[in-house]
């Protein structure tokens, strides 16, 4: 996992070190935290530069900087809830929860093979239908070649007199 100074998250989101500390200050009354030294220094991790962006693209798209902020904050709250939510979710499965899922998609899937059988027989009479046009046209084609041909024949033949 990346950590960032001050020096480098101003320098890559293109913000004076003072606006970027502005921020953080407004984002850690909000709720949020940074990690940061013994001292008192922040320091950044990734997430923390996807916030700040966030914040940045927010106000560039004319939402105000405390709405941005709260937004932001509630988002990260909101991945740390959903996450330990998930994790207790995922121990409470239980066999049952897991046989309704089985029966669920079993009944599905005769839904979907009942569904592929009625297009099967749609897409066969559409192919009969095609069969019978096609040869509908060829025996068209072939009388109107026929009429051609001899109306070709009785012009160019010789009488006989």
């Amino acid at each position: 996992m990346n950590v960032y100074s001050v020096k480098d998250v101003s320098t890559h989101l293109n913000l004076k070190p003072t606006t970027l500390r502005k921020y953080c200050g407004m984002l850690e009354k909000s709720g949020y935290s940074f990690d940061g030294n013994s001292q008192g220094h922040r320091f950044f991790r990734d997430k923390d530069v996807i916030a700040i962006r966030t914040i940045i693209q927010a106000k560039h798209n004319g939402i105000t900087l405390e709405e941005a902020i709260d937004g932001v904050v509630y988002q990260a709250q909101y991945k740390t809830e959903t996450n330990e939510t998930s994790l207790t979710e995922q121990r409470n499965i239980t066999a049952t929860d897991s046989k309704e899922s089985i029966e669920e998609l079993k009944l599905l899937i005769l839904n979907q093979n009942e569904l592929i059988l009625s297009l099967n027989k749609r897409l066969e009479s559409i192919e009969e239908k095609y069969n019978e046009n096609q040869q509908h046209l060829i025996e068209v084609i072939n009388k109107e070649s026929y009429q051609k041909k001899s109306l070709i024949s009785r012009l160019f033949t010789k009488k006989k007199t």
